[in-house]
């Protein structure tokens, strides 16, 4: 089924995820949301939305920010990302920790 619908979808990784390690399956070289899902959804704007995750590194200090923060700084961001965007719907695919910074 494809859709012609112009849309953003946003994939937010979870706790000591990445941006497009995450999506990257064993093996690939790409993440599998840049290279399947534009045959379903030509139109669509796929976006890998990395954050620091991390809340234990051995060699440097873990991330600091708060959820709260965390999603501020994604708000921002997407809306700088979408500025010619408007009213293009947004469908978030998250994973734990992605989910409670959407929320």
């Amino acid at each position: 089924m494809h859709s012609n619908i112009p849309s953003s979808v946003v994939f937010l990784h979870g706790l000591t995820g990445h941006r497009e390690k995450t999506w990257t399956a064993e093996g690939e070289t790409e993440p599998w949301p840049r290279s399947l899902l534009p045959k379903d959804l030509p139109t669509a704007r796929i976006i890998t939305y990395g954050y620091d995750a991390n809340v234990l590194h051995l060699t440097r200090v873990a991330g600091q920010n708060t959820v709260r923060e965390h999603a501020m700084t994604l708000i921002n961001d997407l809306g700088a990302l979408r500025t010619d965007a408007v009213g293009r719907p947004v469908i978030f695919v998250v994973h734990s920790l992605g989910g409670l910074v959407i929320q």
